[in-house]
């Protein structure tokens, strides 16, 4: 990888006008910053990968430093690739013992009610070995306080599920509640549009993880309806000889969230790949989901490349991190089940999709107000650090409970809650039973 000359790219807002700052191997929060050549045979688009500073130089968990970004801009690409590392930076910058430890029984301050999560089945915590306890207004935890983004009261909620990396020590009496992921977490260059992407991140996670584990075949929508912009992506993988396919897979809220999914007959390279987003503007949601599958497929590549398949024997239990997720759907053994998400004969228009977008302060009250109308609150907490504050930087962790998670595992993935065993029927599918799913590992980075 070749250092990037950072000068010589176009103004970023904050983030572009401090990359000098940001950027520095000694004193940055990013140490390295570098372009990734495109491979022979791959979609023209330009890739970044940064490394982030150690925060444990002065707090006691290190931050996951690995970050990168890919866009059809090298501008972008960089910003994704820089913004991803600052987001990190700030969610590791934390006092666990500062943080109060009291059950919601008990607690002296207003906090969420444990109910309100979707987190597993009463089978899958009798399960020997099983890493969660059950979250309930008894169970001892740490919290951390939120805003409401429809009320602005400040509202408690988990603590591991808002700081990232975290760990659960044994002995703290923190219990293990579920495992912590970094869904919901964003940063931008102002306060409204950093809370819009961890909140469209956290939407979109829902609407994929319903879609999937409920085994349901989201309509098509047609690539030559597309915005030229977005076509001219989809275009990109298809020079290489590899297909598209765009789902919607938007869900009770009405916020528009596409799904792209890309498949490869090659044998060298990964045969199916998937990336989505959300957005109150569907066509930035579909060229943020074409986007990001080309950063998804270099990684599921590099997968491809140098990992044996992962086995289905013992229900799947190879499959723990991230990374065995990516190489389930690369292997394409592992096609004709993942196909079965492809498999609707519904043709829609995108010239039919009307934007719901109006300026980011505005969207931030009507996307919360979307998800309270399916019966449940937007929390969003400030985690940006005095530094990043100072540069105009802004980071903000969204959650909500009772959408969907994503986890990584296909052991601890999310049988609990009430929306995977509702939200299909009310969307006319057939859905399944509570506490049960269509029994496939997800696909999904």
């Amino acid at each position: 990888m070749a250092s990037v000359a950072l000068r010589s790219l176009a103004p970023l807002g904050p983030l572009g006008a401090h990359l000098g700052v940001l950027c520095d191997p000694r004193m940055g929060i990013v140490n390295d910053v570098a372009e990734i050549p495109i491979e022979p045979g791959s979609p023209r688009f330009f890739h970044f990968a940064a490394r982030a500073c150690n925060t444990q130089a002065f707090v006691a968990q290190r931050n996951f430093y690995q970050t990168g970004g890919a866009a059809v801009t090298r501008e972008i690409a960089l910003a994704k690739a820089v913004g991803e590392a600052v987001e990190r930076y700030c969610g590791a910058i934390y006092d666990r013992e500062t943080l109060p430890l009291a059950s919601a029984a008990a607690a002296s301050f207003a906090c969420v009610d444990p109910g309100q999560f979707a987190l597993y089945s009463a089978a899958q915590y009798a399960e020997p070995g099983f890493p969660w306890v059950p979250f309930t207004r008894e169970t001892m935890i740490r919290w951390t306080p939120a805003t409401d983004l429809l009320s602005g009261d400040i509202v408690h909620v988990p603590a591991a599920f808002v700081w990232i990396p975290y760990s659960f020590v044994r002995g703290s009496s923190d219990a293990p509640i579920g495992q912590p992921i970094s869904t919901g977490l964003a940063c931008h260059g102002s306060r409204p549009r950093a809370i819009l992407g961890g909140l469209y991140e956290v939407v979109e996670r829902d609407c994929f993880t319903i879609a999937w584990q409920a085994g349901i075949a989201p309509p098509r929508i047609r690539a030559e309806t597309i915005p030229d912009a977005a076509y001219d992506m989809v275009r990109r993988f298809e020079e290489t000889g590899d297909r598209v396919i765009l789902l919607d897979i938007t869900t009770d809220n009405g916020i528009p969230c596409i799904l792209s999914v890309l498949l490869s007959d090659a044998p060298e390279r990964p045969a199916r790949v998937f990336a989505a987003s959300a957005d109150l503007d569907p066509a930035r949601a579909l060229a943020k989901a074409v986007e990001e599958l080309a950063h998804t497929r270099r990684y599921a590549q590099q997968i491809r490349r140098h990992l044996p398949p992962v086995s289905d024997q013992n229900d799947w239990e190879d499959i723990v991190t991230q990374m065995d997720h990516l190489n389930f759907a690369a292997d394409p053994a592992n096609s004709a089940v993942i196909d079965s998400l492809l498999g609707s004969n519904e043709r829609r228009s995108f010239a039919d999709y009307a934007s719901l977008a109006t300026n980011p302060d505005d969207d931030v009250i009507t996307a919360a107000s979307r998800i309270e109308d399916t019966g449940h609150r937007a929390y969003a907490a400030d985690l940006t650090s005095a530094d990043m504050a100072m540069l105009g930087l802004h980071v903000w962790r969204v959650i909500v409970p009772g959408y969907h998670p994503l986890f990584m595992g296909y052991r601890i993935r999310a049988l609990g809650g009430t929306r995977l065993f509702t939200v299909p029927q009310r969307l006319g599918h057939p859905g399944v039973a509570p506490g049960q799913d269509r029994g496939v590992p997800h696909p999904y980075p």
